[in-house]
């Protein structure tokens, strides 16, 4: 992932400030130079379990709308069956 596309995005660069900060306000033994890599790996951590999460839900979501289309598929063909049966009066 590219900081530039971290940073097009509101809500991520939000979530990315807001590690930052988490991450200044602890006291560790490190160095200073090490503070930078630390905060964003930290923040890459945090936006690559969300979009994980993101990622489930979207296929559970594309497993309910699947499972929704193949009812639908088997309601019309026994609605088609019917039909083709039907004779008018």
């Amino acid at each position: 992932m590219s900081t530039d596309f971290l940073y097009r995005h509101p809500e991520l660069r939000a979530q990315i400030e807001r590690q930052r900060a988490k991450s200044r306000g602890r006291s560790r033994p490190s160095a200073a130079d090490d503070e930078p890599a630390a905060s964003s790996s930290a923040a890459v951590r945090v936006l690559a379990r969300k979009l994980e999460e993101e990622r489930g839900a979207r296929r559970r979501e594309v497993a309910e709308l699947r499972r929704a289309l193949e009812a639908a598929h088997v309601e019309d063909l026994e609605l088609r069956r019917r039909l083709e049966r039907y004779e008018p009066a």
